[in-house]
Formats: C-alpha cells, structure tokens, sequence
C-alpha cells in the first residue's frame, strides 16, 4: 500500500499554519461530513464531483488538527478564504508522500 500523509505550511497574517493531511485528519473530516474521504478524493480527481463548501472547510479544519488543535473551523475557512490552492497542494502532498510548499512542487516529506 502505499503512504498517504502529505503537509503543507502557510503564513496568513502573520501567522504560521501547518496542515498535515494523514489519517487521523481522514478520520476527522469523516466524523466531520460524513461519508468516505476515498470515495470523495476520487470523485474530486476525476471530475465527477466537485467538493462542497463545508467539505473543503472540514478538510482544511482536520489537517490542522496536528499542529493546531485548538483552530476553530472559522479559522480553517479564513484560510481558505486567501486561496484555494492550500486545498489542491495538500491533496497532491498526501498522494505523493511529501511536503508541499505555497509556491514548489511537493517534495519528500521530513520523517
């Protein structure tokens, strides 16, 4: 099988916010929306579904969950909010393994 944990890292006023989408962020985000997180990633990739607001929230509030427990989901979509290219960097991180930066390509993920 292969791994599934990517990261990325962003500064948003001022602060810096680490997302980390492994499993325990998987398990949040399906306890969050219900549903299974594959059968949605799938459906993301392969164009027949688009994800929904409050998916994109819940994904971006789980993969915080591991740096910043204490961020609320008002935070996650403020985060959102300043771009949407946050959500694609840590699905492409997650699917290779690796560390996404806001302006690079994934690279291997630090053990």
């Amino acid at each position: 099988m292969a791994k599934f944990l990517g990261s990325t890292t962003r500064e948003i006023d001022g602060e810096t916010w680490r997302l980390v989408l492994d499993f325990n962020a998987i398990c949040h985000f399906e306890e969050a929306v219900g549903g299974n997180f594959f059968e949605r990633a799938e459906d993301w990739q392969t164009g027949s579904g688009v994800p929904r607001a409050r998916e994109l929230r819940a994904l971006i509030h789980a993969a915080l969950q591991a740096h910043h427990p204490q961020a609320t989901l008002q935070e996650a979509g403020r985060i959102l909010s300043q771009g949407m290219e946050i959500f694609e960097a840590l699905m492409a991180s997650a699917m290779t393994g690796a560390e996404a930066g806001p302006e690079k390509k994934p690279q291997a993920a630090a053990p």
